[in-house]
């Protein structure tokens, strides 16, 4: 009719065990690979009419845990979270931090840290300075909360100094040379079944940089049609100033609207130019492209192994 429980410092470590390799069938998409787990615990019940008449604490934490999701990686997974239920029945999560040392969507994420608030009964969460470096630039959210019960929910991301070189050398590109940084403001809206951007804008920082389209052929100088002079500009590019409306569909297609200007110094006397172009690609698919080119448990193996 009564009693106490108490569970002291039970872990979990998978530094030389994967769970997979712990747990027989495996039929999980995901595993763990590294890192550790640890949870202690203490409550306490009493003879009553009334379902709620015990309480306790639940603490539990996870230190530079890795693993993979389908072909998503992750690596140095550190968190802390304390829950008390009290006697009447109510569950509160003590705020916490939370930081990930890699994330590997088929573009490497590092460094994210954010802190966080769990809102138990009302099934939110909220979450301030997350911020992380991507494409060797930052970016941060401004505060932010997530309602699972709500249809949408809203954040808006700001990165700064992404690097257009850096961001090349993850696709396969081959036919464009760019240099320079850029700093975008994107407004997500996160649905039950997507992810969408609306009214984003993309900004190139001083002091600008160049684009060298190099398609393996001369350019032909009689071609005066708007893709043919196109082409000529952008074989040797230097701008100074780049801008783009940004928009992300829910079918994962990224659309960029960008306003170039500057001066190709082998066309015309390097007269000014001003280029605007759509350029149009689906991220889901370029992304499993990227993924499907590198293996995930090998990922894994080098950060661990740092």
């Amino acid at each position: 009719g009564s009693g106490t429980l108490s569970v002291s410092e039970m872990t979990l470590s998978f530094l030389d065990k994967k769970l997979s390799d712990r747990v027989s069938p495996w039929r999980r998409d995901w595993d763990l690979a590294g890192g550790s787990a640890s949870a202690s615990a203490n409550a306490s019940w009493h003879p009553s009419d009334e379902a709620s008449a015990y309480d306790g604490q639940v603490s539990a934490r996870l230190d530079q845990l890795a693993g993979y999701y389908g072909d998503t990686a992750f690596a140095g997974l550190s968190t802390a979270l304390l829950i008390t239920r009290e006697r009447a029945g109510d569950l509160h999560a003590d705020p916490s931090s939370v930081a990930v040392r890699l994330l590997d969507i088929g573009v490497p994420v590092e460094d994210i840290r954010a802190d966080f608030a769990l809102d138990l009964e009302n099934l939110r969460i909220d979450v301030a300075d997350l911020h992380m470096n991507m494409l060797d630039g930052t970016v941060r959210a401004d505060p932010f909360s997530f309602h699972k019960d709500k249809d949408a929910n809203t954040l808006v991301l700001e990165a700064d100094s992404v690097d257009l070189a850096t961001l090349l050398t993850t696709t396969d590109f081959e036919a464009i040379e760019v240099s320079g940084r850029v700093a975008a403001v994107l407004p997500v809206t996160i649905t039950r079944e997507s992810i969408i951007v609306s009214d984003g804008t993309l900004t190139g920082e001083p002091p600008g940089g160049v684009i060298r389209y190099l398609p393996g052929r001369q350019a032909d100088e009689a071609d005066v049609s708007g893709l043919g002079l196109a082409a000529r500009a952008l074989s040797n590019l230097e701008y100074d100033s780049l801008a783009s409306a940004v928009s992300y569909s829910d079918e994962g297609d990224l659309r960029l609207q960008l306003r170039i200007s500057g001066r190709n110094p082998d066309m015309d006397d390097g007269r000014p130019i001003v280029l605007n172009l759509d350029v149009e690609n689906n991220v889901p698919k370029m992304l499993k492209s990227l993924q499907a080119a590198r293996d995930v448990e090998d990922i894994l193996q080098k950060r661990i192994e740092r």
